[in-house]
């Protein structure tokens, strides 16, 4: 295989050979160990160290692989996000680099923010005489800051969204008509105080949750209709509900849906098992998202979309217990997974571009907002929160840029009113705890995958906060943005 493309890896500041068909990359030990200390003691075994701990990043491990070589797995470092924050960008740099970055940036407006590659061939060719600033500084800029977020409020055009194909799957009716009689489990839980109504399908092993404003008789049974409303056109009859008396207000309700299905209330004692261990499979998960976040406090608004965002994953790949060949997903939805749907990470700073009218008016072009997860519509549009007003937007146009200090403040000044850690409790207020068994997925319990929504078949359920689809909020936030 021919290779003439290099890049450059995050944490190493020379270029490798890089090619889109190949799955590793070769570092050379002679100029890692310009970067970091490396360290290798055969008597303990047969690994590589690469000491980062200093500059407030984890080790790096270079295991022996069978061939000889020694191999750096990032999957099982387990500390990796992925937000990139401009203070840790700085690390990747001496004291001295930094200076000369700033220096590099600061020249950079007084230019009056020239393209990156004109400002590249002025310093090269030397077009600011007297100045220090070296082609190494623009490029250490480039690497801390990312691409200037005055530039783009000033010169950003707007795109028209392009409509993205949809991965629609053909599932036999066959396998709907083996699997048509569908029990479903359901309950309800709370993640930092806030409601969500939750279902779980044996044998399809489908998950469905629904952010609640209340636990009221009504907002309840709306959103269990609304489930059995995606069932009942995709095929399935849904012929037993179980949960826990917590339900027993809606029995007259669910005995004269069209399935007339059976209900299987738990005793005052009890809980409906299946359901609580896929509860505690989605706050494992939605843990692991809240830790690769820079931010001490996460909005409410941002709570709800993390939560969300989880069951878009749960639902992408097959289960054990379940059918093999196809996911959840597929099954009830008819949508697959597609690489367009995981452009863009949970928690991601972005400057999304406006709607400016008119066309030539000297507004802002651009606005700063964190990436909650994927809109689902044709136009590949993501939801983010705004970080100006703390409401929800959903855009197709942005540019991904390293979190510089002020929006993890912000983020947290709109977050004051919710605990640092997440709190996974019941209708009781206590805790969901550790399960000896939980579900597995055939695939890497950690893969990503993608939520499969259900607007297009029901209505969804109102979900305080979050911006409907006129653009309108349907809660404020109680902290004012500044």
């Amino acid at each position: 295989m021919k290779i003439t493309e290099k890049c450059r890896i995050p944490g190493y500041k020379y270029e490798v050979w890089y090619s889109k068909k190949a799955i590793t990359n070769i570092i050379c030990l002679k100029n890692l160990i310009k970067c970091y200390r490396v360290t290798y003691d055969s008597k303990i075994g047969t690994t590589f160290v690469v000491h980062r701990s200093a500059y407030g990043l984890p080790d790096l491990l270079f295991e022996m692989h069978p061939c000889g070589l020694h191999v750096c797995y990032p999957k099982k470092l387990g500390q990796f996000g992925f937000v990139q924050t401009v203070e840790d960008n700085m690390k990747l740099f001496s004291k001295h680099q930094v200076a000369g970055a700033i220096k590099a940036r600061e020249l950079y407006e007084k230019l009056i923010y020239p393209s990156t590659a004109d400002f590249r061939a002025i310093v090269a060719a030397g077009g600011v005489p007297g100045s220090e600033v070296t082609i190494d500084d623009v490029k250490a800029a480039e690497v801390i800051w990312g691409r200037s977020v005055i530039k783009m409020k000033g010169n950003t055009v707007r795109k028209v969204g392009k409509r993205k194909k949809q991965s629609i799957v053909e599932i036999p009716s066959e396998l709907i008509k083996v699997h048509q009689d569908v029990e479903l489990a359901i309950d309800c839980f709370f993640v930092n105080k806030h409601v969500f109504f939750t279902t779980f399908s044996t044998r399809v092993c489908f998950t469905m949750v629904t952010h609640l404003a209340n636990r009221t008789k009504e907002v309840i049974w709306a959103a269990l209709s609304a489930t059995y409303k995606m069932y009942f056109l995709r095929g399935f009859r849904v012929v037993v509900i179980r949960g826990d008396q917590e339900f027993a207000s809606i029995s007259n309700l669910a005995v004269a849906l069209p399935t007339k299905p059976s209900l299987d209330w738990a005793a005052a004692s009890q809980h409906c098992g299946l359901v609580e261990q896929n509860i505690h499979f989605l706050k494992k998960k939605t843990c692991s998202i809240h830790h690769s976040l820079p931010f001490e406090w996460v909005p409410g608004i941002m709570v709800v979309r993390m939560v969300l965002h989880i069951v878009k994953f749960v639902n992408g790949f097959p289960w054990k217990g379940g059918v093999k060949h196809f996911s959840p997903g597929e099954i009830v939805t008819g949508r697959r997974l597609h690489a367009d749907d995981l452009c863009l990470g949970f928690g991601i700073y972005c400057q999304v571009a406006e709607n400016v009218v008119p066309r030539n008016s000297l507004a802002p072009r651009t606005r700063g907002a964190i990436s909650l997860g994927s809109s689902g519509n044709l136009s590949g549009g993501q939801i983010f929160l705004a970080l100006d007003t703390g409401h929800t937007i959903v855009w197709h146009q942005w540019v991904v840029l390293p979190m510089p200090p002020a929006v993890i403040a912000r983020v947290n000044l709109l977050g004051k009113a919710e605990p640092s850690l997440l709190t996974f409790t019941d209708r009781h207020g206590r805790e969901i705890g550790d399960y000896s068994k939980e579900h597995e997925l055939v695939e890497d319990d950690d893969a990503p995958v993608i939520e499969e929504f259900i607007e297009d078949v029901i209505p969804a359920v109102e979900i305080p906060g979050v911006d409907d689809p006129t653009g309108e909020p349907t809660t404020k936030l109680t902290t004012k943005p500044t």
